[in-house]
């Protein structure tokens, strides 16, 4: 669904999804009951199971986009390492300036370790719903890979970082989220409702100090990162007026935020 002010309604929320499966909580020891006495199918018993398999399947580019990177995590493990070598598919100053276009895009499915997979997977199907259900598939595309490319042109071409990992991608992501829909509640993170702009803001934070103050001993890609953040800037013009406009409306509701914040620390 992609029109003007895309707003997919079959991908539910994270508060639409938790208040769905309190309902079916609620209602399971009615339906159990009337299943017992034959008043009911057996198979709405599996109500809570449909409702967490729809959840995690209804944004379908997101869903797809983590097979993805999960089958070739395994390719990479079980194939590439052991039989070939990496250094032709990871986002590296050596391939950037060899032309190598193949690594453009191979360095967003491989990962480190199998922790580097998962961390980037659920900030993927956070902020991939957010920017799927609101912007629309093909916009969250072009926001993915436009973001992926640009952190492989800054980090590999200019600051000369060999790197691999979808985080860069998913930066973009981020960035589109909270700009789309700053007030939007996740609770996947954090294990409770924090609005996706704050998620962001500390996670564009910690990429800046992380840049500022680098750690020798750390191999998390900050230029990419922030590269990756940055890339909106240039693939807002991709999505249409209308996306443009709630763009900057979001970008105000942030800058106020931001504000607000410093000024309650000077405060107190």
């Amino acid at each position: 669904m992609d029109n003007k002010m895309s707003n997919n309604q079959e991908i539910k929320t994270e508060t639409q999804f938790i208040l769905s499966v309190l309902k079916h909580i609620i209602q399971f020891p009615w339906i159990l009951l009337m299943v017992a006495f034959g008043k009911k199918e057996p198979s709405e018993l599996l109500n809570i199971y449909h409702e967490f398999t729809h959840f995690f399947k209804d944004a379908k580019v997101t869903y797809y986009l983590i097979i993805a990177n999960v089958v070739i995590f395994l390719i990479e493990v079980f194939i590439l390492i052991p039989y070939w070598h990496l250094d032709y598919f990871v986002s590296s100053p050596e391939n950037f300036y060899t032309y190598n276009f193949i690594s453009m895009f191979s360095h967003m499915f491989l990962h480190a370790s199998l922790m580097h997979l998962f961390g980037n997977m659920i900030f993927l199907f956070v902020f991939g719903r957010v920017t799927e259900k609101y912007l629309g598939t093909k916009q969250m595309l072009l926001v993915y890979f436009g973001a992926g490319i640009i952190s492989h042109l800054i980090s590999a071409g200019i600051f000369l970082n060999t790197g691999i990992g979808a985080s860069g991608a998913i930066s973009g992501l981020v960035a589109a989220a909270i700009l789309i829909r700053p007030f939007y509640l996740s609770y996947v993170l954090l294990g409770f409702p924090m609005p996706i702009f704050i998620l962001g803001i500390l996670q564009m934070f910690g990429d800046f100090t992380g840049f500022l103050y680098p750690d020798p001993s750390s191999n998390v890609g900050h230029i990419a990162h922030l590269a990756g953040y940055a890339s909106i800037m240039i693939t807002v013009f991709l999505l249409n007026p209308e996306q443009r406009e709630e763009m900057k409306k979001g970008l105000n509701v942030n800058l106020l935020m931001i504000i607000l914040f410093i000024i309650l620390n000077v405060m107190y």
